[in-house]
């Protein structure tokens, strides 16, 4: 139980960090949705030009990215 009470203890000093500096935290936001944006919309360029890339539709595509990016997402949260 105390390893779970140390880890809110660090999560809570880490989120004080990151709100220290608002605009900066506003800008990595943005840069980072600019990012995902950038590259989901090279994959529809990519299909755009093809059905299908090794037997892969753009759907299945879009949901391993997706799924990627949301564990992504978590592991970045615990960051």
């Amino acid at each position: 139980m105390r390893g779970v009470h140390i880890f809110f203890d660090y999560v809570s000093q880490y989120m004080k960090t990151r709100l220290q500096y608002r605009t900066d935290l506003i800008v990595e936001f943005l840069s980072d949705l600019l990012f995902q944006a950038v590259n989901l919309i090279f994959i529809l360029v990519v299909f755009g030009h093809t059905t299908s890339l090794s037997g892969w539709s753009r759907e299945e595509i879009i949901f391993i990215y997706g799924f990627f990016f949301s564990s992504f997402c978590c592991f970045y949260l615990l960051l």
